[in-house]
């Protein structure tokens, strides 16, 4: 599809929670941490907190149609930069998160959040991406990912991520991003990724040996 991926613009913020919202209402594990009642008040909480945490940062994309539509977002943090600054994140709202968890998932959370351990190295860290569903299989993922996958390329840093389904896995597979950890959230073995991308170019000094 025929779309201009751009710098993110600020007063598209309320645009692209509702892209993220959508895109991200059937996740997994979205629907493991929350109730059905919970579920979009909890995601508008996190995905405006994602997309304030990054915008400082200036690594916001926006995916727009001809006409101007919104119908995509990436948000990346760049090197060096705090991915686990807990006043930080406060800060960008997710200090509501508590009274939209209905109490009876605390336990899912906080089992969730000590399950993500991010690398000591230095990386291009994905924080989001999303294709509203009716755009989706149109390659405009592809097209999101591509500004900063090209500057890792440039500076000799990979990049990481994390996803939660098959279909995003075997996605971002297709990009050059290998499995390096599978995680288990609950006994029915419901699953989350952690993926990595080396720079592609010959002999970097970031290879890796993913994970089977």
């Amino acid at each position: 599809m025929n779309v201009n991926v751009r710098s993110l613009d600020l007063m598209d913020e309320l645009k692209a929670c509702q892209v993220l919202v959508e895109a991200f209402r059937e996740d997994p594990v979205v629907a493991y941490l929350t109730s059905e009642s919970s579920r979009d008040p909890i995601l508008r909480c996190v995905m405006s907190g994602i997309l304030r945490y990054c915008q400082p940062y200036r690594h916001l994309y926006g995916a727009y149609t001809p006409d101007g539509s919104l119908v995509g977002v990436a948000g990346w943090m760049p090197p060096h930069t705090p991915l686990e600054d807990l006043r930080g994140w406060l800060r960008v709202g997710f200090y509501h998160l508590p009274r939209l968890v209905p109490v009876k998932l605390w336990g899912r959370w906080f089992h969730f959040a000590t399950l993500i351990k991010p690398s000591p190295q230095p990386f291009w860290s994905l924080q989001i991406l999303a294709v509203h569903p009716d755009y989706q299989g149109q390659g405009i993922g592809k097209k999101l990912l591509k500004p900063i996958l090209k500057l890792s390329e440039q500076q000799g840093i990979p990049c990481c991520l994390e996803t939660s389904t098959l279909a995003a896995m075997r996605f971002y597979q297709r990009q050059g991003f290998a499995q390096t950890v599978r995680l288990h959230l609950n006994d029915e073995e419901l699953s989350y990724w952690q993926m990595e991308r080396s720079p592609q170019f010959k002999d970097s000094h970031f290879q890796f040996s993913p994970i089977s």
